[in-house]
């Protein structure tokens, strides 16, 4: 599987939920799902829920960012992805 060249941090390679998504073929829940608590990924925003009050809605507001050796080390233990 190539893995195409991700965001690029000085010291860090890092990719987005929606390249991950792109790469495994899956949808970005399910990354947000498997890689939200594994070591060494990113995240930035809020851990609690966020309510629009416009639409009454509630969310969780986070931004991941995830390094290559993280996906790498994900490949191995899965053997890839259904």
């Amino acid at each position: 599987m190539e893995i195409p060249s991700p965001t690029r941090i000085p010291g860090k390679t890092l990719f987005t939920v929606k390249e991950i998504a792109a790469i495994l073929k899956v949808s970005p829940e399910w990354v947000i799902r498997h890689f939200a608590d594994r070591p060494g990924v990113l995240t930035f925003g809020s851990e609690e829920i966020v309510s629009n009050k416009r639409s009454k809605s509630k969310r969780r507001y986070r931004v991941l960012r995830i390094p290559r050796w993280t996906l790498h080390k994900f490949l191995s233990e899965h053997g890839g992805v259904q």
